[in-house]
């Protein structure tokens, strides 16, 4: 069943039937090489490969994958009738390797090529080149690419069909200007300004310019970007609109001179200039407002001659009085619920009251929008429009049908007055990223995936267990997708969608996802480009009061205060790190997962009750009292105030309750059935204490699964479930969106450890590639001062100086990839400045973009 039949069986949509009334299906495709089938050959990898290849083969034709050495196994690759390796690891040896990818065409007997998004999508040479083998390139013809791919001609395109366009300037092709000339022209647009390459789209290269004295960096830095990412040096600068809205709208067009829009997308939850929430349609847009955008976009799209699926940006201004009101509602962003407690309905309507004022606002006014940019590709957040547009009283479509239809010669089968939205649908990006570093890219083998698969939600996603996330290509690593009747349901809907998203072995956005969600701002619909990172220290616990934060990191069934219940436990010897200071209260890791994790460390030291001899088993049991087992626990990677190394002591005690791994996960601890004898010994519950720092003890019981995928614990009056994924370099647990990674220290482990900023280690915050080393061994530095940049996926991120010192040592070296927490460079620190032995020794080199 493709993606777009299993969102229609899930909430209704209907897919568009075929072929055309007078429209030959197999219209300008030759037969393929197999059985006579038309083959499409899909030039991408990932989720959008899959999806794209699931309606090939609901419309009855072949599909070919490309992939390279580096991913032979992928999901995308299995999804394929046929494959062809392309080249090497690298991208431009693979992906964006255009002669090669048409050749593999060619000989695997393909007649249409698919660019999917990114990677070759809006290259016009790729296009002409399949034009030239006499492939079917499923998009638009070069001319339109090239027209609407140069960011400076678009503009002057559209400005001639009479859409409003922003004040900036652009540079010449091929003619860089120098910093005097590009200060000048920056002082007649005024500041602030935003420098972003001409070329190419998804936020890379853009850079935001508060005042002169910033602009020569931020431009050398944004064609360094666009060189690697698109091999176009050339800037456009445009006036920066403060807090705008970030809204598109989808056109079609086919090669008989119709075209049609299909509404719009809301898109302004961004973060690095990149979306990671979209919905349709917009909150904000009247139907008189939504006609008049949709109408921009079609003349847009004319000015071009515009063939197939593709989407024209705008950023919409706000009224003076809407972005005052939205500066106020920041005032009461904390009004949402933890971000990991599904929202009851009491909770929707409470969240919707106090902030509406914004939205309102906006509503209110004649909406101000320019042109931003058209993308001539089917866009990421495409399946939103899928959800909710409806053909002539039917909701419902296939764009990707739509697009390879079009590319046929097809005419489309319907106008603009048979074009309708039903319902709201919302979309969310999964990406390997660590909100809490700032959303730095992270990496990893995926352990354990579970993806929902409730009645209105769509999973579009090219993941699988033993999948190896790296940093050579994008970060996303799926969508989930959301429909229902109203904005708030879908909201809701989302909620538990994303609550019911496990992914386990790489640090993903989904917990953060759930925060942001219900926030009031976003439940409200008073949205702005800017508004994720403004609530992004609120919802990672990076801003504010640390307990409230902790707290609000917890997904749901947290009790609002820790119980205290069994005996008192002795404090160890060994100093936790980055524990109290001056007797306040310590920054702690979320205390359940904690707990839990000690218990599953202390269960994996079990033997089978059947055959171990009394003296072995780990229970700590002697003549007298039990003792105390103690050892660190640690969660690796992360550096937020949440995740830090602990003390941990635990001893065994009579288990209360029976938390057998099919236990209801919402029912109450210690009111199960009395044990009784497992033939499993690991299915088995066993009960434990479990102290954390210089904190009470717990009872915890605690029993995995039997294929060991989860852990069930019941402690606090509660029964919690946990995935559970075990590796040699620690424990993954999982629930409610959210995951956790564990790896134990000896106890005796010093507090001060590598890779701490007291210590001098300046660390690799994310997997890349070194870019460039700002210093030398023996040069003296200071605190804040650059060390090297980092580049992932296509992104620059200086990594500076956590001290005052001396380079004592520089592993790194220009070119060469690290893995996340790689030593790039030792300083040893002035006397001065070397710390007495406390302080926080999880603090870590700080990154600017």
């Amino acid at each position: 069943m493709s993606d777009h039949e299993q969102h229609a069986a899930q909430t209704g949509a209907q897919p568009v039937e075929g072929p055309w009334p007078g429209a030959d299906p197999a219209a300008g495709v030759d037969a393929g090489a197999a059985g006579g089938a038309p083959a499409v050959l899909v030039a991408n990898r990932g989720e959008i490969a899959v999806r794209i290849m699931r309606t090939v083969r609901r419309m009855g034709l072949r599909s070919v994958a490309v992939h390279s050495s580096a991913d032979p196994g992928a999901r995308h690759v299995r999804a394929a009738d046929a494959a062809v390796c392309v080249g090497g690891a690298s991208l431009a040896d693979s992906y964006l390797n255009a002669a090669a990818i048409v050749d593999a065409a060619v000989a695997s007997g393909a007649r249409m090529v698919h660019p999917g998004y990114g990677f070759l999508a809006e290259n016009a040479d790729f296009a002409r080149r399949c034009a030239e083998a006499g492939l079917v390139f499923i998009g638009p013809p070069p001319a339109a690419i090239e027209a609407m791919g140069d960011k400076i001609r678009a503009k002057a395109r559209v400005a001639e069909a009479g859409v409003p366009l922003l004040p900036g300037f652009a540079e010449e092709p091929g003619r860089p200007m120098g910093e005097e000339e590009l200060a000048r022209a920056a002082e007649r647009t005024g500041y602030p300004l935003l420098i972003k390459p001409s070329a190419g789209g998804g936020g890379k290269g853009m850079r935001v310019v508060g005042e002169p004295g910033e602009l020569a960096a931020a431009a050398a830095a944004a064609r360094r970007e666009a060189e690697a990412a698109f091999g176009d040096r050339t800037l456009l600068v445009e006036r920066l609109v403060q807090r705008p809205r970030h809204i598109e709208v989808q056109v079609l067009a086919d090669g008989h001179g119709n075209a049609v829009h299909l509404g719009e997308r809301e898109c302004s939850l961004q973060r690095r200039h990149q979306k990671i929430v979209e919905e349709s349609p917009s909150p904000l847009l009247s139907e008189a407002q939504r006609a008049a955008m949709g109408q921009a976009a079609v003349a847009a799209a004319k000015a071009c001659g515009y063939v197939g699926a593709g989407t024209v940006e705008f950023i919409v201004e706000p009224p003076e009085a809407a972005a005052e009101a939205s500066a106020a509602a920041d005032a009461g962003q904390h009004g949402a619920g933890a971000p990991g407690e599904p929202l009851s309905s009491s909770q929707a309507d409470e969240n919707t009251t106090p902030p509406p004022a914004p939205a309102d606002l906006w509503t209110a006014a004649a909406l101000d929008y320019s042109f931003l940019e058209m993308n001539t590709r089917l866009q990421v957040e495409h399946p939103v429009t899928e959800a909710v547009a409806t053909i002539g009283g039917r909701r419902g479509i296939d764009l990707v049908e739509l697009q390879i239809r079009v590319a046929r010669g097809e005419p489309l089968p319907f106008g603009q007055a048979d074009v309708s939205l039903t319902g709201h649908s919302v979309e969310a990006r999964v990406y390997a990223e660590d909100p809490s570093q700032g959303f730095l890219p992270t990496g990893g083998r995926v352990l354990l995936l579970d993806e929902p698969a409730d009645a209105g939600v769509r999973v579009d996603s090219g993941l699988d267990e033993g999948t190896e996330v790296t940093s050579a290509y994008d970060p996303m690593l799926a969508k989930v997708i959301t429909w229902a009747p109203d904005r708030p349901a879908a909201l809701d809907g989302m909620d538990a969608a994303l609550a019911g998203y496990t992914l386990l072995g790489c640090v993903t956005n989904v917990s953060f996802l759930r925060g942001l969600l219900r926030t009031p701002q976003v439940r409200a619909g008073a949205l702005s480009t800017d508004l994720t990172e403004r609530l992004a220290p609120a919802i990672t616990g990076r801003g504010g009061d640390p307990a409230a934060d902790s707290a609000a990191r917890r997904p749901a069934e947290t009790p609002a205060t820790p119980g205290t219940d069994g005996a008192a436990a002795p404090t160890t010897a060994a100093s936790p790190t980055g524990g109290a200071k001056g007797g306040s209260a310590p920054a702690p890791p979320p205390p359940d997962e904690l707990l839990a994790a000690a218990a599953d460390h202390q269960l994996g030291l079990e033997p089978d009750p059947r055959t171990a001899d009394r003296f072995d088993v780990p229970d700590g049991w002697r003549l007298g009292a039990p003792a105390w087992t103690v050892w660190r626990l640690r969660s690796p990677g992360h550096r937020s105030p949440g995740h830090r190394s602990a003390a941990v002591r635990i001893r065994r005690r009579p288990a209360r309750a029976a938390v057998a791994g099919d236990a209801d996960p919402a029912a109450p601890a210690h009111t199960a059935a009395p044990l009784l004898p497992d033939p499993d010994p690991r299915a088995r519950t066993v009960g434990y204490e479990v102290g954390v720092d210089d904190g009470p003890a717990v009872p915890v019981d605690a029993a995995r699964s039997r294929d060991g995928r989860s852990l069930t614990v019941a402690l606090r009056s509660r029964v919690l479930r946990y995935a559970r994924a075990a590796e040699p370099a620690g424990l993954w647990l999982g629930r409610g969106g959210a995951a956790w990674h564990f790896t134990d220290d000896p106890v005796l482990a010093p507090a001060r450890g590598g890779g701490t900023a007291g210590d001098g280690s300046v660390r690799s915050p994310m997997p890349g590639t070194v870019l460039s080393l700002a210093v030398s061994e023996g040069e003296h530095v200071t605190a804040g001062a650059p060390v090297a940049v980092v580049e992932a996926m296509k992104m620059e991120h200086t990594v500076t100086a956590p001290v005052d010192g001396t380079v004592t040592e520089l592993p790194a070296r220009p070119g060469r990839p690290v893995a996340m927490d790689a030593l790039l460079a030792r300083i040893t620190p002035e006397p001065a400045e070397t710390p007495g032995g406390s302080g926080d020794t999880d603090s870590a080199p700080t990154t600017q973009e």
